[in-house]
């Protein structure tokens, strides 16, 4: 704490590094090694090996990105951003579970927009589109915070109502969903 500066920053060497990624990356990063040592002039080995290891660093945050774009794909619908049928198991088989050990119910509703083919063909993809998240959002809006609202395909999603109990609680909250679409 006493030092003088100068003898602080003689006591360090820095070096740093351009991480260039691949896929049109002209720099992902920057990364940076001191030495506690007196100032020391980096070999080019020490280089090589610092190259090499910001080079791993990268390739690990690359393909953990990529993983998790491919998650997203796999189990997300891209267009309304709901899980899909493929998360569909998944998150059914974590509701029963749930269920099972608390002693509750689970409820599944499948909703089928009728004449939705009508809408595509006569106002076009674009406009159904539309219609499709605004759908998906007005079910997301309208759910309990621990229901999943799936895209299942199309124009049609399926709800899974945590926490039911009764039959006629999952009738009465797929009305209530419903309702939202005529408003």
């Amino acid at each position: 704490a006493d030092a003088k500066p100068d003898t602080i920053k003689n006591r360090y060497s820095f070096i740093g590094l351009k991480t260039v990624g691949g896929q049109g990356i002209s720099m992902a990063g920057f990364i940076g090694f001191t030495s506690t040592q007196k100032r020391m002039k980096w070999s080019d080995n020490h280089k090589y090996l610092l190259r090499v290891f910001a080079s791993t660093i990268l390739h690990i945050c690359s393909r953990a990105q990529s993983e998790r774009i491919v998650f997203s794909m796999a189990y997300f619908d891209q267009l309304t951003g709901l899980p899909n049928r493929f998360f569909l198991a998944e998150a059914l088989e974590k509701k029963l579970k749930k269920a099972a050990e608390t002693k509750a119910l689970v409820g599944v509703a499948l909703i089928d927009l009728d004449f939705f083919k009508y809408v595509n063909d006569s106002v076009g993809h674009n406009i159904g589109d539309e219609v499709l998240r605004s759908v998906a959002e007005r079910f997301l809006n309208s759910v309990d915070e621990n229901d999943v609202v799936i895209r299942f395909g199309g124009d049609e999603f399926i709800i899974i109502f945590d926490g039911v109990n009764d039959e006629e609680e999952i009738v009465d909250r797929t009305r209530k969903i419903m309702k939202t679409l005529e408003e």
